[in-house]
């Protein structure tokens, strides 16, 4: 072997552990095991960070709000990593397995529960009087309303849930007698309050919809866009499409029933909803 040949095999082996060995952006990041997840899910510590990046199985970078438009959570697997300082910063998804999926169900319902404990410790009952219960319900109405002038990035969640907690503490006061003597105006107050407010507390006062709907004082479109609402906190296909996420239509149980579901609603057509978000 001649002086060059080997100085120039000795150069390219250098070069080829220089690039095996040197960390990588990936590198940088620890992925997160199915336990840390869940005890991190239980002691209510998961979070993201507003830098976080998301990627297919294949390492191409992924606009995550696009992805879920085609795809249920339920049957994605996302991997976690995390940098040096255990900050969540970079999500892998992909196809989920059955043992995937089986993972996922009981996160959430973990989640579900940590956030049960939370809302229900939470929820402060306040003084009110039955007999201005028409009053207080349109105070909570303008509230609402005054809280998304701005449009979505004007809200203040501090608003929606002064409301839900002023509405719970009606219902202790009055009972079923709170739903009594209302119009349809106060009815879009108890709807848009339960509407606007936590996944776990739609679940939990849905019980006001239903009574409310029973009075007469919420419409058919009110529970229809309510119920989907509900379908979509639990990563479910919504009914009657009416849920709008990414400036697209949230995924719906079998589209060609949208129809019959949308007419036994008394509800316009799904094409002609939509023209009113384009």
């Amino acid at each position: 072997m001649t002086y060059k040949i080997k100085n120039n095999l000795i150069f390219y082996a250098f070069i080829l552990s220089f690039i095996c060995c040197k960390p990588s952006a990936e590198n940088k990041f620890r992925k997160l095991t199915n336990a840390e997840v869940l005890s991190q899910v239980e002691a209510g510590t998961f979070k993201g960070s507003e830098d976080m990046d998301y990627y297919d199985s294949l390492g191409h970078k992924i606009n995550i709000d696009s992805f879920y438009l085609t795809h249920l959570p339920r049957d994605i697997k996302t991997d976690f990593y995390v940098n040096s300082e255990n900050e969540l910063k970079k999500i892998v998804v992909r196809i989920a397995t059955e043992e995937d999926k089986a993972f996922f169900d009981t996160v959430n319902n973990v989640a579900v529960k940590s956030a049960e404990e939370i809302q229900t410790k939470n929820v402060r009952l306040v003084t009110v009087d039955c007999v201005k219960k028409k009053d207080i319900l349109l105070s909570i109405l303008k509230r609402d309303l005054d809280n998304r002038l701005d449009g979505f990035e004007g809200i203040d969640p501090k608003v929606d849930r002064r409301n839900l907690e002023i509405l719970v503490s009606l219902y202790e006061e009055c009972d079923d007698n709170l739903f009594d003597d209302l119009e349809e105006i106060h009815g879009r107050a108890i709807f848009l309050t339960i509407q606007h407010s936590d996944p776990y507390s739609r679940s939990v006062y849905y019980s006001y919809i239903e009574k409310a709907y029973t009075a007469g004082i919420i419409s058919n479109q009110q529970l229809a866009l309510l119920e989907d609402r509900m379908l979509m906190d639990d990563n479910k296909p919504q009914k009657y499409g009416t849920q709008i996420r990414g400036n697209k239509l949230y995924i719906v149980d079998n589209m060609d029933s949208v129809v019959v579901r949308r007419a036994n609603m008394d509800m316009v057509p799904l094409e002609e909803y939509l023209e009113g978000f384009k």
